[in-house]
């Protein structure tokens, strides 16, 4: 593979000059929408950011790796990725990744407060879950042997979404720190 790949300028200014890693199609497409109007409706950038982005996994500049308990995937950057000599193809800008410093990191907020959001629904459901579970072995206690696995089940999601609330809850409170130090 050439060291000088050329990049959508949309896709360059977010993967590049912004920096985004680790993200799902509809994280990048939402940030698409946020800095172009070419895109009018979010199923084509959807669309569009896809294409660009299967480019890339094929490259192997990217990784797709399944989402935990979704159907999503996270695309993150490889250390190919890191080697390589990057060009917006329509502007004509160049930079190499390992020279570029983020532009801004709004996205990385966003991100993880959306993920936030997301496992604390998630959290509300599976809560309730666990208390039906306890509900229905009191009114049927001959089933104990069943709906105990699935109580057990629904109560380790719930732990583990806790701490994947508290951890992101963390990450967002130090950030908040930093940007009120500065």
């Amino acid at each position: 593979m050439s060291n000088v790949v050329s990049l959508n300028a949309f896709v360059y200014k977010l993967l590049i000059e912004n920096d985004l890693n680790n993200f799902t199609v509809t994280d990048i497409r939402n940030f698409l929408l946020k800095i172009s109007t070419e895109f009018v409706h979010e199923d084509e950038a959807r669309r569009f950011i896809y294409r660009q982005l299967v480019k890339l996994v094929d490259k192997k500049l990217l990784s797709k790796v399944k989402k935990d308990n979704a159907k999503q995937f996270i695309y993150t950057k490889t250390a190919l990725f890191n080697e390589i000599h990057f060009v917006s193809k329509t502007t004509g800008i160049t930079k190499t990744k390992t020279s570029v410093t983020p532009v801004v990191k709004i996205n990385f907020i966003d991100i993880l407060s959306k993920e936030k959001h997301a496992h604390e629904a998630d959290l509300a459901v599976v809560l309730c879950e666990v208390e039906e579970y306890k509900e229905l072995i009191n009114r049927f206690p001959d089933q104990v042997d069943y709906l105990k696995s699935l109580y057990l089940d629904a109560r380790d999601r719930s732990v583990q979404l806790l701490g994947k609330i508290n951890a992101v809850g963390r990450v967002l409170d130090r950030s908040n720190l930093v940007e009120h130090s500065c």
